[in-house]
């Protein structure tokens, strides 16, 4: 088996479940499920003060003290969403306003106060364990069949499994732990013989570079978004984009061939990946939608990363390979 390194982004699990934000996605719901209109009439015992659960569940796990910025937060994030909807249909090249960009850069400028970065994060996990729990509520025999990490674990059930935890490295730009749920439930049906402790080594070999929901023992997959303790622990698990991220140790000059699957390749990512010291990867190709001929040679040329136009699950039946 060759040594492999997979690289996911948010496309890789929203080719599995469509309901995933992503993007200017994200900074839509927030908008959309973020308000503080009272419910009329008053609610009943029990349910909470707003029209809006996640507005409820913010409050009760970052504190009441959070109310005074939710107006605020919702006005700095309503103008590049309009402007965004304004430019696009007439600019298909325009880019869509990222989260953890935005949220940044407007806290710098003193426009949102420091707060902003926990509201952010809360609703980034609150939107993403909603997701999960969709996706846990939909899974059907159709899900567990017709999707790329099954694909995926078709490949390499011809090796042992010792052999895939010491040549199969992935890392993940995504929060949510799609990949791992769906891995375990992989192993059981392709590899029955996996002893508890291999399983464990696979999940925790792979690497999220802005940190996760937590682990699947701590947050349980398809857990609801409004289970107070689990919220709380959740949303600290994680950083934006733009905050400290976890280093990649002993990765370079060690992969033979690397996909990517789902990334958008933007460049702070790729610049955290560190792809120019993996010089014996010889085979970088990727999916890719939407890329225009500049995009793509500027890959070609700097990373060396050929780009197709194909989603996840059809790259992985056509170029997956080990």
């Amino acid at each position: 088996m060759k040594k492999t390194l997979i690289v996911l982004g948010a496309g890789a699990s929203k080719s599995i479940l469509d309901f995933f934000p992503t993007g200017i996605e994200l900074i839509i719901n927030m908008n959309y499920h973020l308000t503080i209109e009272e419910t009329t009439p008053p609610p009943q015992a029990g349910y909470g003060k707003y029209l809006s659960s996640m507005t409820n569940t913010l409050l009760d796990v970052l504190g009441s003290n959070y109310f005074k910025h939710i107006a605020t937060f919702k006005t700095q994030l309503w103008q590049p969403v309009l402007d965004y909807q304004f430019r696009y249909p007439r600019d298909y090249e325009v880019t869509p306003p990222l989260i953890d960009a935005l949220i940044s850069q407007k806290i710098k400028a003193k426009e949102l106060p420091d707060e902003a970065k926990n509201i952010a994060k809360f609703i980034i996990a609150y939107l993403i364990i909603g997701s999960e729990h969709a996706l846990k509520d939909n899974m059907t025999k159709k899900f567990d069949d017709e999707n790329w990490i099954n694909v995926l674990f078709q490949k390499l059930k011809s090796f042992q499994f010792d052999t895939i935890l010491e040549n199969l490295q992935i890392v993940t730009f995504n929060y949510d732990r799609v990949f791992e749920h769906y891995s375990l439930k992989l192993i059981d049906k392709y590899f029955n013989q996996a002893s508890i402790e291999q399983k464990d080594r696979f999940v925790s070999q792979v690497k999220h570079i802005y940190g996760s929901l937590g682990k699947l023992t701590d947050v349980g997959f398809g857990n609801r978004n409004d289970d107070i303790p689990k919220m709380k622990n959740a949303y600290k698990k994680f950083n934006l984009l733009y905050e400290e991220r976890n280093i990649l140790d002993g990765l370079e000059n060690s992969f033979e061939q690397i996909y990517f699957l789902g990334f958008g390749y933007d460049e702070t990512n790729l610049s955290n990946l560190g792809l120019k010291g993996f010089t014996n990867a010889t085979h970088k190709i990727g999916t890719g939608l939407k890329f225009d001929e500049k995009v793509k040679e500027n890959l070609s040329n700097t990373y060396g990363i050929k780009i197709e136009d194909l989603n996840c699950l059809s790259f992985c039946e056509k170029y997956l390979s080990f």
